[in-house]
């Protein structure tokens, strides 16, 4: 899969996350390519090689 930055569903939740923690006086999130990248390709790994939220196989 290749990896073209944040999807509309993505952003718009990016949206959200930020707009919920303003109502409590935290500061703007700020994106980070680098980071949606990294969060991409971990995705990807998990969906891949049905991995647990362990880090194990499910099938070994």
């Amino acid at each position: 899969s290749v990896f073209r930055g944040m999807d509309a569903k993505e952003k718009e939740i990016f949206t959200l996350i930020n707009n919920h923690g303003q109502q409590y006086g935290l500061p703007v999130l700020e994106t980070s390519i680098n980071l949606a990248y990294v969060a991409h390709t971990h995705a990807v790994d998990l969906s891949e090689n049905n991995l647990d939220v362990y880090g194990d196989n499910e099938h070994s």
